[in-house]
């Protein structure tokens, strides 16, 4: 089977661009293994990168509109040059700047392939195609984006918003990751076990003395897209609050917590903010009722990926990702924290809570600040048994073979149909 696959792989980097790069390079390794084609897709990538930073994304830039058309013309030739039918795509949530782009390519390219496979990493295209677009927007659309002969969904809960486009058919195949922490029993494990053995000591300690002082520290990662409705300032306000609690407790058998937030800011504005935020009082440890503003309760690290993400993850206890973001699809970060068997507070939002099973999960309603640092104390009495429960969540559902395969099944079987 040929497929062209107009998406574009990092940079930049984020969930979109990396979920089609673990799917590109999975696919072309098993092409090229040996056993019958009959069962292998072989790939034909047109690199369709609209935007060079983050911060383009969704926007409209005059460069895009001329790479639009080299993009579809190199999509023209594949097809002619290589006899390729299929045509593999992932269309915009309800952006209009993206879904205008959406247009010029569909309207170029899908007349001349036979089937067109829709793999959507974010959602808001059908909602915004049939309540939110002017008569004009939604003829176009419709025209052009129904009856699309395999929709790939990230999970059941996307359906419906898929649906309002009329495919011909839907297949839920959530992400999958390489796997992160190749070495989590051997190595990564043992330190986690042995971290929490020690929290759990420190604190029957210390609530034996009424010590008041405090005995420990947590250390909580966010990393994603740095940006309000990821719920960046959200995982800070629920930081700053569980300090607050802890300090202001008569009896402090807890830990103070800091957080370390990695990832590129997608507005300057948030970015001063933040700023602003993490050098004012809130957000200093108190030391015998004063501020020490040298001690403070939030770090940024900046853009993290491949080796510093990987020393993240490893040294953190915690994961926060308090996302409300309305195009939300299936965060890739989530499953990485699962990889390396990190205890993730996350909310009730989106396909979220269907990335975990129910003795894996700490979730809260979204824009909860409050319930996000009582989930903080939550997380810190888990059993260490969250630890295997997450790394074995990973394997079972969310590796980068089951991921491949999954979809790989699901276009095959394009060619069963006639």
């Amino acid at each position: 089977m040929k497929i062209c696959f107009f998406a574009h792989i990092p940079p930049p980097y984020h969930g979109q661009s990396i979920a089609v790069k673990t799917l590109i390079d999975g696919l072309q390794a098993d092409f090229v293994q040996g056993g019958s084609n009959s069962d292998k897709i072989q790939v034909f990538h047109v690199d369709a990168r609209f935007s060079d930073d983050v911060d383009e994304i969704g926007g409209f830039q005059l460069k895009k509109l001329f790479r639009i058309f080299k993009y579809v013309l190199k999509a023209l030739w594949i097809r002619f040059r290589y006899g390729v039918k299929n045509f593999y795509y992932v269309p915009a949530p309800g952006l209009k700047a993206a879904v205008y782009r959406d247009w010029i390519v569909m309207a170029a390219c899908r007349p001349f392939y036979s089937k067109v496979i829709y793999h959507f990493q974010a959602v808001g295209l059908g909602e915004w195609v049939q309540n939110q677009s002017n008569p004009i927007e939604r003829w176009v659309s419709n025209s052009l984006f129904q009856k699309i002969d395999l929709c790939l969904a990230l999970s059941d809960f996307y359906n419906t918003d898929i649906s309002l486009l009329r495919p011909k058919r839907i297949v839920t195949t959530p992400n999958g990751v390489p796997d992160p922490c190749p070495d989590f029993e051997q190595t990564l494990l043992p330190k986690r076990e042995q971290k929490w053995d020690s929290i759990n000591q420190l604190a029957k300690a210390s609530d034996r003395a009424r010590d008041t002082q405090r005995i420990g520290e947590i250390n909580i990662l966010y990393l994603s897209l740095c940006y309000s409705e990821k719920g960046l300032f959200d995982a800070m306000e629920a930081v700053r609050i569980y300090n607050e609690k802890i300090q202001e407790a008569e009896t402090n058998h807890g830990f103070k917590a800091r957080l370390t937030v990695a990832g590129k800011f997608y507005q300057d504005s948030e970015k001063k903010r933040f700023d602003s935020l993490v050098a004012s009082e809130g957000y200093q440890f108190s030391s015998n009722g004063k501020k020490a503003e040298t001690d403070r309760m939030v770090k940024y690290v900046g853009f993290a990926y491949d080796e510093k993400k990987d020393r993240l993850f490893r040294e953190n206890d915690l994961f926060i990702f308090p996302t409300y973001y309305a195009m939300e699809g299936h965060p890739l970060c989530l499953l990485e924290a699962l990889g390396y068997g990190l205890p993730t507070i996350t909310t009730y939002w989106r396909a979220v809570p269907d990335i975990y099973q129910e003795d894996t999960i700490l979730l809260v309603k979204p824009r909860d600040v409050e319930g996000l640092a009582c989930a903080i104390e939550k997380a810190i009495q888990q059993p260490k048994e969250i630890f295997r429960n997450n790394r074995t969540r990973f394997l079972n559902h969310y590796s980068k073979e089951i991921y491949i395969q999954n979809v790989k099944r699901a276009m095959l079987s394009l060619e069963l149909e006639h």
